[in-house]
């Protein structure tokens, strides 16, 4: 879902230069533009499918069966989706050349990815580098995820005879470096990403896409 926003770089950019033509013949400004994005960018291109992919695959893998995990499901994949689109729109606005704006994107989410927590613990991150993990909203997707998932099961196994009982909150915390009560948080931080993100298009519609003679 992350790299399917990239798509929104290419039907950005076909409408760029219309935009700009128009607003400086005096048709429309940036809040009507800026808004009809967000309306027929995001609902059908990224809520739409989150919420049609999540609910396939979450009953289809076999995850917790309940409708409040359930939602809580749901509603980070929207908000992650939103959010990756969000920026990549951001990159689009701020950066005229389709090609630059879209390695500029495939690495953000390349460096996301792999301070997701995923790849490496994040407690081992070095300290020099471990602020990067907050710029990740990759992280805070896959955090909320799995603790939505595994905080409140138990892994249970015989390893050679010996009976293994313990909670998947170990795992998360040991493995991976999550915080078990990081849910909200995370979904908040998405929120917060959301939001930020939105703010930044708005000013660089406003700001960035003008004629210049």
């Amino acid at each position: 879902m992350g790299f399917s926003s990239l798509s929104a770089l290419g039907i950005f950019g076909q409408e760029r230069l219309l935009f700009v033509r128009e607003r400086s013949n005096g048709f429309y400004g940036p809040l009507p533009f800026t808004l009809s994005k967000l309306l027929f960018d995001l609902l059908p291109l990224r809520v739409l499918p989150a919420l049609l992919i999540g609910s396939i695959a979450y009953w289809m893998i076999g995850l917790v069966p309940s409708a409040d995990s359930f939602l809580r499901f749901l509603f980070v994949l929207v908000l992650f989706n939103s959010a990756s689109a969000l920026f990549c729109m951001c990159i689009a606005a701020a950066v005229s050349n389709l090609g630059t704006a879209n390695l500029i994107s495939s690495i953000f989410m390349l460096f996301s990815m792999l301070f997701r927590g995923f790849l490496i613990n994040l407690s081992q991150i070095p300290k020099a580098l471990a602020w990067i993990q907050y710029l990740s909203i990759f992280r805070y997707a896959t955090e909320a995820l799995a603790v939505n998932e595994a905080s409140s099961s138990q892994i249970q196994d015989d390893f050679d005879g010996i009976p293994i009982n313990i909670p998947a909150s170990t795992i998360l915390q040991q493995l991976f470096g999550f915080n078990v009560d990081g849910y909200w948080g995370d979904a908040f931080a998405l929120v917060g990403w959301v939001v930020g993100f939105t703010a930044v298009f708005a000013a660089l519609v406003q700001w960035m896409m003008v004629e210049r003679r």
